[in-house]
């Protein structure tokens, strides 16, 4: 919880979330912060590394509707690599931020 506490605080007053806090989010599993991390997304939606956490969420916490979704397949499958990806699109966009707030609130 004092982790979150500071990331919270450090990107409230920064306007930004870094790579280590990204990090620190994943690795302490950190799904209660969800609803943080999509409105900080929604302050500029340049920082589309939120939405990869978002996705890394979901998988941790093995959320089926994701497992089963063909974007999972893309990026997490057994035959991908390192560059597998999904197109940017307001699509693909929303349906993230779509699970993601399903997730949470049905954890």
């Amino acid at each position: 919880d004092s982790v979150m506490a500071i990331i919270r605080e450090s990107v409230t007053r920064s306007k930004r979330m870094g790579l280590n806090y990204k990090h620190a989010v994943v690795e302490v599993n950190g799904k209660e912060m969800i609803p943080f991390l999509i409105e900080t997304y929604n302050t500029d939606k340049k920082d589309h590394d939120i939405l990869t956490v978002l996705l890394l969420l979901m998988k941790k916490n093995e959320y089926r509707p994701f497992l089963a979704a063909s974007s999972y397949r893309k990026l997490y499958g057994n035959n991908t690599d390192f560059n597998a990806y999904i197109d940017f699109n307001p699509a693909n966009e929303a349906l993230i931020i779509e699970r993601a707030t399903n997730f949470y609130k049905n954890r």
